[in-house]
């Protein structure tokens, strides 16, 4: 028999950043931000959904999260060739859903290349997040890979042929 439940949640998320970023020196950009999320969530369940109510942990309610984040990044741009890379932190303090992470990490490296006049322009990218709630038996690890690459030509002023593909690769436990 199937069951038929309806429920709802509701999420407001208030997010709070500070940054610094140097341009220009030389070939080289370099950046470094800051932010926190707070997170407000209230869920309502279905009846046919609890499985054991208050006070052993029902499924409902009001929840809140608070994300910190810190971001880096720099890019290297030299005669047509750009090379960048991003490395950023998530940490919470509390996790709302099963799947929801303690703590995440991505990285992030693309090299493109663009002709003067943009004739051609070639990219590629891989970028992997990893997230973990190993805390109060959830044991929730997930990742998730990402390869792009794409190709543009411009063989007229007003005709451009592209091409491109991706690769999305992610599991979880």
């Amino acid at each position: 028999q199937v069951i038929d439940s309806g429920n709802a949640i509701e999420r407001d998320e208030d997010i709070a950043d500070i940054g610094v970023q140097f341009r220009s020196l030389g070939p080289v950009s370099l950046r470094a931000t800051y932010s926190e999320t707070s997170q407000e969530i209230f869920a309502t369940p279905d009846v046919s959904e609890i499985v054991i109510d208050e006070p052993y942990g029902g499924q409902g309610g009001e929840f809140e999260r608070k994300i910190q984040t810190f971001d880096i990044g720099a890019s290297l741009v030299m005669s047509g060739f750009t090379l960048s890379t991003q490395y950023r932190d998530d940490s919470a303090d509390d996790p709302i859903f099963r799947t929801d992470y303690l703590d995440r990490q991505k990285y992030r490296i693309r090299a493109a290349y663009a002709t003067r006049g943009g004739m051609l322009r070639a990219s590629v990218l891989s970028e992997n997040t990893d997230a973990e709630n190993l805390e109060g038996g959830v044991g929730y690890e997930g990742d998730m890979e990402l390869l792009a690459a794409d190709v543009e030509f411009a063989p007229w002023p007003v005709l451009r042929l592209r091409a491109g593909y991706s690769e999305h690769e992610g599991s979880s436990v």
